[in-house]
């Protein structure tokens, strides 16, 4: 983190293991929005970020989930991580 603090690799493998592994989620949360803020058009701050609000949880989480699917649903690299979101909107909904 000292010789890249915005390396996206970096920051995602960062963001992971604080929202995965340790379940750190406010240092996972900042990680992601750091990842957003670089780069909004990369996938990985989203999905750190809709891990942390399904999680804790957080509020935003459909909004979250709505603009990833718009902004990734035609990824063909993304398609896992769509679905798993979809069903995620279909389990959270009231």
């Amino acid at each position: 983190m000292a010789m890249a603090p915005n390396d996206s690799a970096t920051l995602f493998n960062l963001g992971y293991m604080f929202a995965y592994q340790s379940r750190q989620w406010d240092k996972a949360w900042g990680i992601a929005n750091q990842l957003i803020k670089a780069n909004p058009d990369n996938p990985q701050g989203w999905i750190i970020r809709a891990t942390v609000q399904r999680e804790q949880p957080r509020a935003g989480l459909r909004g979250t989930i709505d603009h990833f699917i718009k902004q990734f649903g035609d990824d063909p690299t993304q398609q896992i991580t769509v679905q798993q979101m979809r069903r995620t909107l279909v389990e959270e909904s009231p």
